[in-house]
């Protein structure tokens, strides 16, 4: 398994993306690289469901997965924790295709994206969420790495967006990511997609993963997988309260398609539009839309 290494760094005031460098990939590991709010614990639940289809515990399948670049763990804890998981792990991360460890093969990745202005949607909602012990542990870690912190929001949805722009920026992820798009072990997924076809878009995933569900327990995988079950799975485990006010509903806040075009005002599009237009034509239309709707399909499955 040939492995090509990450040749630059994602560092926020969550994330650091160094963190990889500690760590050995398995040749069955799956990595689930998003932007952020774009699908990503949706997507872990979809892993964690096809993985363990046989869990009828819905907390189960959020087993044997993890988040490498999160500042709140220490980076040995990290690594003691991941060499703990017995069968495939799911490592989740928010960094672009360079700041990570790339196999050519073995390795499944599996990337999902979302209308960026609908992501950035999300992204108010999910600072203006965050608690403040919560906030205050994130900015005193990244205080070390000289990065400044992130203000309480204060309904500065311009100064947000630059925050976004420069921490979460979906147009940079799907850059990094768009050249590999031939890769046999890349699967692109869109959250569109995922909302209007479900059930057809896990089948992807679960070919992509060589995951064989039997078929009489296939309704109830994709009935879990809903966002609204998710959500109340989330919210049983309580294991967001600390983050967030208002925990699971809050982190999963509201999905849909096009709630992005209600927070942008002219400025803010513009702007927008400008960040896509280093993208090739095909890259930005599925990104504001998906396969479903473009016939774009950015992967060989």
């Amino acid at each position: 398994m040939r492995v090509r290494e990450p040749i630059s760094e994602l560092l926020t005031v969550a994330e650091d993306s160094r963190r990889w460098r500690h760590l050995t990939l398995r040749p069955d590991d799956i990595v689930i690289s998003t932007p952020q709010k774009s699908g990503t614990t949706w997507m872990q639940g979809v892993v964690g469901s096809l993985l363990r289809w046989s869990d009828d515990n819905l907390g189960g399948v959020f087993r044997g997965t993890a988040w490498p670049e999160f500042r709140a763990d220490s980076v040995q804890d990290l690594i003691d924790r991941l060499a703990a998981i017995d069968g495939r792990r799911s490592l989740k991360t928010h960094s672009p295709a360079d700041c990570l460890p790339v196999a050519d093969e073995d390795v499944c990745y599996v990337l999902v994206y979302r209308h960026g202005p609908d992501a950035f949607a999300s992204w108010i909602n999910h600072r203006a969420r965050f608690s403040p012990d919560a906030l205050a542990l994130l900015n005193e870690r990244a205080a070390r790495d000289g990065l400044p912190p992130w203000p309480t929001y204060d309904g500065d949805v311009a100064g947000l967006f630059e925050e976004w722009q420069h921490d979460c920026n979906p147009v940079r992820h799907l850059a990094s990511w768009w050249p590999l798009r031939d890769q046999a072990n890349v699967l692109f997924v869109h959250y569109a997609d995922l909302t209007a076809h479900l059930d057809a878009e896990m089948r992807r995933v679960a070919r992509h993963l060589t995951v064989e569900v039997p078929r009489e327990r296939w309704p109830t995988i994709v009935q879990r997988c809903t966002l609204t079950s998710m959500r109340a799975t989330a919210t049983r485990s309580g294991e967001l309260d600390w983050a967030f006010d208002g925990g699971a509903d809050a982190f999963f806040y509201k999905g849909g398609h096009h709630r992005g075009e209600q927070v942008l005002d002219d400025d803010l599009t513009a702007r927008y539009q400008q960040m896509t237009s280093i993208l090739p034509a095909d890259a930005a239309a599925w990104l504001a839309a998906g396969t479903h709707k473009t016939g774009i399909r950015p992967t060989n499955d």
